[in-house]
């Protein structure tokens, strides 16, 4: 069985303050325990007091995002990567 994860960015609106895309991405694993174990071993310091297993890119350190994309080299895993211009 597979499991795909999804998160977004953007937003749907078409006001003049919303963005002017809207991304949805996903990846899929053949286990995700794998998938939440990188994501557990991998925690932003200044996020520590955090109920939420989701890791937010945009303010995360980059030695963080360099370390999830070389534990990922050991899963098998596809990205999937939309992009809406509206």
């Amino acid at each position: 069985m597979y499991y795909i994860f999804i998160d977004e960015s953007g937003d749907l609106g078409t006001k003049k303050s919303s963005s002017n895309y809207f991304v949805m991405a996903g990846i899929k694993v053949d286990e995700h325990k794998k998938l939440d174990r990188i994501i557990s071993k991998t925690r932003n310091p200044t996020r520590k007091n955090t109920l939420s297993n989701e890791i937010k890119g945009n303010n995360l350190p980059k030695y963080i995002k360099i370390k999830i994309l070389k534990r990922l080299e050991n899963i098998d895993y596809e990205v999937f990567i939309i992009v809406l211009k509206k």
